[in-house]
């Protein structure tokens, strides 16, 4: 339930729709950008608030995992990241440098663009892992790509 759409809301209103301690500073540190009424989001101080709808951060991955054959050309798609606003993304390990680049930032429903370096030197598969972060939520992505021996499962 959003604050209400007029100029007689409290404090407590913005309070109960963010869930926060009961004091401007606590709303201001806990709002998300999101949440604002473009209409009012210029305003300063509480009136800021006005129509706000507390929005919570949220991440997630049409696949957590992604395989790729040995010379880097992948096995399924890449994945559609779902976010309640913008994402970024960072690479979290890639010990054997499998990873040639990768989409760093979008929007909902955007695909993870991935391209990887062959893996020729290696036995055994190669692993990495890319963190997506949208606010406070993330969401992991392990990617594997095939050795000369060894491949993934």
């Amino acid at each position: 339930m959003a604050v209400p759409n007029n100029f007689t809301f409290t404090l407590q209103d913005v309070v109960n729709e963010i869930g926060c301690a009961g004091n401007m500073q606590a709303c201001v540190d806990n709002a998300n950008p999101s949440g604002y009424d473009s209409n009012y989001s210029s305003e300063s101080g509480l009136r800021k608030f006005r129509n706000y709808t507390h929005v919570t951060d949220s991440i997630s991955l049409s696949s957590n995992y992604v395989s790729f054959w040995q010379n880097g050309s992948p096995k399924n798609s890449d994945p559609v990241v779902t976010s309640s606003d913008p994402w970024t993304a960072a690479v979290d390990f890639d010990s054997d440098n499998i990873i040639d680049s990768y989409t760093t930032a979008g929007n909902s429903q955007d695909p993870c663009y991935l391209s990887m370096n062959p893996n020729w030197s290696n036995d055994y598969s190669a692993t990495a892992q890319i963190t997506f972060t949208c606010g406070s939520a993330s969401a992991q992505l392990n990617i594997c790509e095939d050795g000369t021996v060894e491949t993934c499962s």
